[in-house]
């Protein structure tokens, strides 16, 4: 059946390519991203060749057919009609042009921060190289010898990723008949392989109340121009179990019911990784310090940098964990990874609603099913949670009570050098100057089950 305008209009696909067929092998291509591309099949010396005639809406429904049947007319007069196109102007655009052409087609779909990023490593890394090459002309010697530029200063495993991202940009340029090949296809075992990484390092349970002390503790003297926004920042991640660009990218607006008996932070699909809205019921700790953090707020962010019109840097909380000591013993989201194990081994706390809690997505079939959002069963896994790293040592003694916990730490930071020694109970004991105490005892970490 021929197609009508409003056929093209509408057409829309699902996980996979669809094809609307008209006449004469004419159809239209609609691809999971939403692009339609017009192409004509046609059968010529006992082969299936594809030409293609543009997108959707910049080439009409009218104007497709008329390429078709001028095709079709110069096939039947014996002309070669590839050839032709081959030397088509079309065929001189060059690679950044076709890069940039891609990275607009998609960004839509990428979180914001990592579409920049990406857009980024191809101007500092490729385009210097390959940009101004016609695309049809260059050979995998080329992209091999731009790819090991990156792998001469370290970086291999950025090397992988754009030899990937570079394969992408041929594959999409073949699919719009701009390209006839990948030449990143093949060579992956040139390149060196990547060292295997411990991603989420983080300290031992035994190490743990020192490690929240010193987050307690902890000035940015100089660096920002509040000093105790990085430690604000470190003890919200602890008690949200959120990742490192979701604390950074932060804005009031995500903020709910503060004020009043359930508050609770909702994260746009926009900033997720996994593409879906994230909601965060507060604890009674976490809500306080956004209240306080609101009162001295000037900037859209909760956690902005000097400027107040960005957020602080991707490096900020890590470089913190490494002046205080934990420089590859302790990661950001290392966090997570304690926190998801404490709550496991409490065995009172259901699956689901911790990997909810984490914004994890349940990939198999009961997780296609379950809709449910646990928004109260998680509400009181982060309050227990928020209630055990008090007690561990995350706040100061005399600022546990939720009505005052931030302003006293805010205003008198701890002063003390920490080291722990484990009794013949298993609980752990400080030694230091803690002001007028000469020592204090911390509770060890509830056990499973208790």
């Amino acid at each position: 059946m021929r197609l009508t305008e409003q056929n093209v209009i509408e057409a829309k696909a699902g996980d996979c390519a669809l094809k609307l067929w008209d006449d004469d092998g004419l159809y239209l291509l609609v691809q999971p991203n939403g692009s339609k591309i017009w192409r004509l099949k046609c059968h010529r010396a006992g082969l299936n060749r594809v030409l293609q005639f543009g997108r959707y809406p910049q080439i009409s429904l009218e104007e497709a057919r008329i390429r078709r049947d001028d095709a079709l007319r110069a096939m039947a007069a014996g002309r070669d009609i590839w050839r032709e196109i081959k030397e088509s102007p079309v065929q001189t655009l060059k690679f950044e042009a076709i890069a940039r052409t891609w990275h607009r087609d998609r960004e839509h779909v990428l979180n914001p921060f990592y579409a920049s990023r990406l857009m980024q490593r191809l101007e500092l890394d490729i385009f210097p190289m390959l940009g101004g090459e016609i695309i049809t002309r260059i050979t995998p010697f080329q992209v091999l010898a731009t790819l090991r530029k990156i792998e001469e200063r370290g970086a291999l495993t950025m090397a992988l990723q754009l030899k990937r991202t570079v394969g992408k940009i041929f594959r999409y340029a073949m699919a719009n008949g701009w390209a006839e090949r990948d030449p990143t296809a093949g060579f992956s075992d040139a390149l060196k392989p990547r060292l295997r990484t411990q991603h989420c390092r983080h300290v031992s349970f035994a190490e743990f109340p020192g490690f929240l002390r010193k987050v307690a503790a902890y000035e940015d003297l100089g660096r920002l121009y509040k000093p105790h926004i990085v430690r604000e920042a470190l003890i919200l991640t602890i008690l949200t179990w959120a990742r490192t660009a979701e604390i950074r990218f932060a804005t009031w607006d995500e903020f709910e019911d503060i004020d009043g008996p359930t508050p609770l932070w909702r994260l746009p699909t926009e900033r997720m990784k996994m593409r879906q809205e994230h909601l965060v019921p507060l604890s009674r700790q976490a809500a306080n310090l956004v209240r306080n953090l609101r009162q001295e707020s000037r900037s859209k962010f909760l956690f902005a940098g000097r400027s107040g019109d960005r957020p602080i840097s991707q490096n900020t909380m890590i470089s913190a964990c490494y002046r205080m000591g934990y420089r590859r013993a302790q990661t950001i989201h290392g966090l997570r990874g304690l926190a998801s194990t404490w709550a496991n081994e409490q065995q009172r706390y259901n699956a689901d609603c911790i990997e909810m809690a984490l914004s994890h997505h349940v990939a198999d079939v009961r997780g296609a099913y379950n809709s449910a959002l646990y928004l109260e069963p998680r509400r009181r896994l982060l309050q227990d949670w928020a209630d055990t790293v008090a007690r561990m040592g995350l706040f100061p003694a005399d600022a546990m009570d939720p009505a005052n916990l931030f302003q006293t730490h805010i205003a008198t930071p701890v002063r003390k050098t920490l080291s722990f020694t484990t009794s013949f109970k298993g609980q752990f004991f400080c030694r230091g100057h803690a002001d007028d105490e000469s020592a204090q005892r911390l509770p060890r970490l509830p056990e499973a089950g208790s």
